[in-house]
């Protein structure tokens, strides 16, 4: 019997419940990957955000040589930061891809259940999933947390080094130290809301169902 390049014969039959339910299981460990995922950036990043606070605490930097040092390793945090909320960004989207995906295999099976005795085991559906963006959830937090401290690091590098340039921190160093932060900050918000509400009206729409496809046909 002639075989196809993934090794299956082209007449043996493919039991589609093994298959969903591999797909089912690669889309849960995926999502769970992703949640990890987003623990670990959002950890790593501010604990270097507190070392970078100590060693600042502790060495109180004063002469020319110090405070640029201190105000270029702000700036590549203030840059780090902004990575790591891109990051956090591609794992909220990876986080609704599984969810998606899960969600139209569990539809899949309850339009094939008769009766729809199942229909109210189920709260999460595709036109109930959180949005992407949704404010106040624990990604969002993580994303704004993030943010505050990229922002305050542009705002501290903004300070440091205009400190070094004028010799003393006058006022305009830290209107504009405010400036930074400020402009920074609201750059990253609107940035994670606009990227992930992309994502979320990019989305391509769901196949239809047996009974709609049917109905269509006959239509035809």
């Amino acid at each position: 019997m002639e075989e196809s390049r993934t090794g299956l014969s082209r007449g043996s039959d493919l039991d589609s419940n093994w298959i969903l339910h591999a797909e089912f299981s690669y889309a849960a460990r995926a999502t769970l990957q992703a949640d990890e995922d987003r623990v670990k950036v959002f950890t790593y990043f501010m604990t270097s955000v507190g070392a970078l606070v100590a060693t600042l605490k502790l060495t109180s930097p004063g002469d020319y040589k110090e405070l640029l040092a201190f105000g270029l390793i702000l700036a590549g945090l203030s840059i780090f930061g902004f990575l790591s909320l891109l990051q956090l960004v591609k794992l909220r989207l990876a986080w609704l891809d599984g969810v998606r995906t899960m969600c139209l295999i569990k539809e899949h099976y309850l339009e094939s259940v008769q009766g729809r005795a199942h229909d109210a085991a189920f709260r999460w559906r595709s036109e109930t999933i959180p949005r992407p963006e949704r404010k106040w959830s624990v990604a969002f937090l993580m994303a704004l947390l993030i943010s505050l401290a990229s922002s305050a690091s542009a705002g501290g590098a903004a300070l440091l080094l205009m400190t070094a340039g004028l010799g003393s921190a006058k006022p305009i160093a830290s209107g504009l130290a405010i400036a930074v932060t400020a402009l920074v900050f609201s750059a990253q918000i609107l940035l994670w809301d606009r990227l992930c509400r992309e994502r979320q009206s990019g989305t391509p729409e769901a196949p239809p169902s047996t009974e709609t496809a049917q109905a269509q046909s006959g239509e035809e």
